[in-house]
Order: C-alpha cells, then sequence, then structure tokens
C-alpha cells in the first residue's frame, strides 16, 4: 500500500529490482500527485446596511499565506479578521469587490451597500382638499 500524499506537490520513489543472481536489474519510478489546492472562503458577498456594519472573514487553504487585497474600495476595511464597512452618507448604492488570494488561486468578494435614506420630516399631515373653496 502507499500512503496517502499529504503535500500539494507531487513525490516520487525510484525502485531497483535486481533478479538474485545479479543479472537483471530493472527499475521503477513511482510519482503520486500532491494534495489538490483549495482557497476557501466565506462570505463571498456581503449586503450591508447605509449604516455599515462588521462581518466576520472566514479563509481557509492550502495554497499559501492568503492576502486580503481592498482593491482600493477606502470604506472597506479589514481589523481582527473581520471585514468593516463603513457608514454610506450618499443616498445611492455603492459597490465594490475584495480579492483573496493564496499562491495561484483567487476569491472574490462581492459588496453592496445601501444608501442612506432620507429623513422623514416629523409633525402631522394636514388634508388641504377640505378646505379647497376658501382659497
Amino acid at each position: 500500500d502507499v500512503a496517502a500524499n499529504e503535500e500539494t506537490s507531487v513525490r516520487e520513489a525510484t525502485l531497483t529490482f535486481t533478479s538474485e543472481d545479479g543479472s537483471i536489474t530493472r527499475t521503477v519510478t513511482v510519482t503520486q500527485a500532491g494534495k489538490e489546492l483549495y482557497l476557501n472562503v466565506t462570505p463571498l458577498r456581503i449586503d450591508a446596511s447605509a449604516e455599515g456594519g462588521t462581518y466576520p472573514l472566514t479563509i481557509s487553504t492550502n495554497a499559501g499565506e492568503p492576502n486580503v487585497n481592498l482593491n482600493g474600495n477606502a470604506w472597506m476595511s479589514l481589523q481582527n479578521g473581520n471585514i468593516v464597512i463603513a457608514a454610506n452618507a450618499d443616498r445611492a448604492e455603492r459597490k465594490g469587490n475584495i480579492t483573496v488570494t493564496a499562491g495561484e488561486l483567487s476569491r472574490t468578494i462581492e459588496v453592496v451597500q445601501a444608501g442612506k435614506q432620507p429623513s422623514t420630516a416629523g409633525g402631522q399631515i394636514e388634508d388641504f382638499t377640505e378646505n379647497e373653496e376658501n382659497w
């Protein structure tokens, strides 16, 4: 039996067989593939409210040290393994991507943040249709 290759690289072994009298020699090379590389990232999408918030980021990989790139989105940051989304003061929705890489593997997190809702004025609503004849 051949044990599983727990590494990500290929491994090789060379076996040499020789007859009892030494007149015949044969060499066999055994090659075993490495474990398949993986990069798992959660979440792959964040739907943030206008107020922003903190979202846990989970990365598991065997492809090397992971790198997180906010791609120039100044309204996002990384703090203690979390993605932090700042409040959106604009009414317009904003979108951005975060790229996570490890070795040659890459995953993209899509971030969509709602725009700020306009504030409503307080007070009572009057029905002026009642008094139309006095206008």
